[in-house]
C-alpha cells in the first residue's frame, strides 16, 4: 500500500507483479515466492513513479493514514517486517539494500511512528 496512492491502484500493481511472474517464471535462486512478488512488485511500482493517480480513489482508513504519512522508506520497512513477518534479511533481499539499513529504517520508523499522538488513554494500576 506505501507503493500505491489507493487500494485499487496497489490491487493493480499485485496483479501486473503476479502476470510478470507468471509470465517470466520463478527464478532458479529465489528462496520463496512472495519474496519475489514483492520486489517484483516494488521494481513495478518503480517503473510506474511519477504517473498521475486514478481518479475516484477511496480515502484511506486511519491506520493506513499513519503509515502512508511516514517517510517511504520507512513504511516499507516497516510493513514488510512488522506486518508481514519478513526477516531483516529477506526485507533486505526484497528492497535491495542491506539488512543493516533495514535495522536502521525500522529503528526510525519505530521512533517516528512512537512520536505520533494517540487517541487512546492507558489506564495503569
Amino acid at each position: 500500500m506505501t507503493l500505491a496512492s489507493d487500494v485499487s491502484e496497489a490491487d493493480d500493481l499485485v496483479l501486473g507483479a503476479c502476470s510478470a511472474v507468471v509470465a517470466d517464471g520463478l527464478p532458479g535462486d529465489a528462496p520463496r515466492l512472495d519474496l519475489h512478488l514483492f520486489a517484483a512488485i516494488r521494481t513495478l511500482a518503480n517503473a510506474h513513479a511519477g504517473t498521475s493517480p486514478k481518479s475516484g480513489a477511496s480515502a484511506p482508513s486511519r491506520c493506513q493514514s499513519l503509515v502512508l504519512t511516514a517517510p517511504f522508506n520507512l513504511a516499507v520497512s516497516f510493513l514488510l517486517v512488522e506486518v508481514e513477518g519478513l526477516s531483516y534479511a529477506e526485507a533486505a533481499d526484497v528492497l535491495d539494500i542491506s539488512s543493516d539499513a533495514v535495522a536502521l529504517q525500522l529503528c526510525e520508523a519505530r521512533l517516528y511512528f512512537s512520536t505520533l499522538p494517540s487517541d487512546v488513554t492507558e489506564r495503569r494500576a
